[in-house]
Protein backbone atom coordinates (compact mmCIF):
# COMPACT_ATOMS: atom_id res chain seq x y z
CA UNK A 1 0.00 0.00 0.00
CA UNK A 2 0.82 3.58 -0.44
CA UNK A 3 2.01 5.67 2.94
CA UNK A 4 -0.97 7.82 2.93
CA UNK A 5 -3.96 5.05 2.55
CA UNK A 6 -2.04 2.66 4.88
CA UNK A 7 -2.17 5.70 7.39
CA UNK A 8 -5.52 6.31 6.82
CA UNK A 9 -6.07 2.64 7.37
CA UNK A 10 -4.47 2.95 10.74
CA UNK A 11 -6.26 5.59 11.95
CA UNK A 12 -9.83 3.85 11.04
CA UNK A 13 -9.10 1.08 11.96
CA UNK A 14 -7.58 2.02 15.73
CA UNK A 15 -10.32 4.56 15.96
CA UNK A 16 -13.07 2.05 14.53
CA UNK A 17 -11.88 -1.96 15.89
CA UNK A 18 -8.69 -1.12 18.49
CA UNK A 19 -9.92 1.40 21.00
CA UNK A 20 -13.75 -0.39 21.56
CA UNK A 21 -12.24 -3.65 22.07
CA UNK A 22 -9.44 -2.52 24.52
CA UNK A 23 -11.93 -0.51 26.22
CA UNK A 24 -14.29 -3.56 26.43
CA UNK A 25 -11.65 -5.63 27.31
CA UNK A 26 -9.22 -3.41 29.99
CA UNK A 27 -11.59 -0.64 30.64
CA UNK A 28 -13.15 -0.79 33.73
CA UNK A 29 -16.48 -0.29 32.92
CA UNK A 30 -16.04 -2.88 29.74
CA UNK A 31 -18.81 -5.25 29.40
CA UNK A 32 -16.26 -8.04 28.27
CA UNK A 33 -14.10 -7.46 31.92
CA UNK A 34 -17.32 -7.06 34.05
CA UNK A 35 -18.08 -10.67 32.03
CA UNK A 36 -14.79 -12.24 33.89
CA UNK A 37 -12.87 -11.71 30.91
CA UNK A 38 -9.02 -12.16 31.84
CA UNK A 39 -6.77 -10.78 29.38
CA UNK A 40 -3.56 -9.28 30.87
CA UNK A 41 -1.62 -10.47 27.76
CA UNK A 42 -3.39 -9.04 24.80
CA UNK A 43 -4.58 -12.30 23.06
CA UNK A 44 -8.28 -10.95 22.46
CA UNK A 45 -7.28 -7.92 22.01
CA UNK A 46 -3.92 -7.34 20.25
CA UNK A 47 -3.71 -10.82 18.63
CA UNK A 48 -7.40 -12.04 17.62
CA UNK A 49 -8.32 -8.39 16.63
CA UNK A 50 -5.20 -8.05 14.52
CA UNK A 51 -5.64 -11.31 12.56
CA UNK A 52 -9.54 -10.71 11.92
CA UNK A 53 -7.89 -7.04 10.75
CA UNK A 54 -5.21 -8.60 8.40
CA UNK A 55 -7.76 -11.27 7.29
CA UNK A 56 -10.44 -8.41 6.12
CA UNK A 57 -7.71 -5.98 4.89
CA UNK A 58 -6.10 -9.06 2.75
CA UNK A 59 -9.39 -9.85 1.13
CA UNK A 60 -10.49 -6.44 0.74
CA UNK A 61 -7.14 -5.25 -1.29
CA UNK A 62 -6.87 -8.59 -3.32
CA UNK A 63 -4.03 -10.14 -4.64
CA UNK A 64 -0.72 -8.27 -5.79
CA UNK A 65 -0.81 -7.28 -9.22
CA UNK A 66 2.75 -7.23 -9.96
CA UNK A 67 3.71 -10.56 -8.52
CA UNK A 68 5.19 -13.86 -10.04
CA UNK A 69 5.18 -16.61 -8.21
CA UNK A 70 7.51 -18.42 -10.72
CA UNK A 71 10.25 -15.62 -9.29
CA UNK A 72 12.54 -16.89 -6.75
CA UNK A 73 14.42 -13.76 -6.14
CA UNK A 74 15.29 -12.84 -2.60
CA UNK A 75 13.68 -9.67 -1.45
CA UNK A 76 15.52 -7.19 1.26
CA UNK A 77 17.57 -9.29 3.89
CA UNK A 78 18.87 -6.80 6.40
CA UNK A 79 15.07 -5.84 6.77
CA UNK A 80 14.23 -9.24 6.96
CA UNK A 81 17.03 -9.90 9.73
CA UNK A 82 15.93 -6.57 11.49
CA UNK A 83 12.40 -7.01 11.72
CA UNK A 84 12.80 -11.10 13.00
CA UNK A 85 15.30 -9.32 15.59
CA UNK A 86 12.82 -6.95 16.82
CA UNK A 87 9.89 -9.33 16.82
CA UNK A 88 12.50 -11.38 19.03
CA UNK A 89 13.47 -8.86 21.59
CA UNK A 90 9.87 -7.70 21.45
CA UNK A 91 8.17 -11.30 22.51
CA UNK A 92 11.15 -11.71 25.06
CA UNK A 93 9.78 -8.81 26.69
CA UNK A 94 5.89 -9.22 26.63
CA UNK A 95 6.74 -12.63 27.76
CA UNK A 96 8.31 -11.41 31.05
CA UNK A 97 6.03 -9.12 31.42
CA UNK A 98 3.31 -11.06 31.33
CA UNK A 99 4.70 -13.92 33.61
CA UNK A 100 5.19 -10.88 36.02
CA UNK A 101 1.75 -9.53 35.42
CA UNK A 102 0.58 -13.12 36.23
CA UNK A 103 1.81 -13.13 39.64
Amino acid sequence: MKLIPYMLFIFIWSTVCYDPMAHWVWGDNGWLKNLGTLDFAGGTVVHMLSGVSGLVASIILGKRHDYDPRSSTAHNLPFTVLGTCLLWVGWTGFNAGSAGAAR
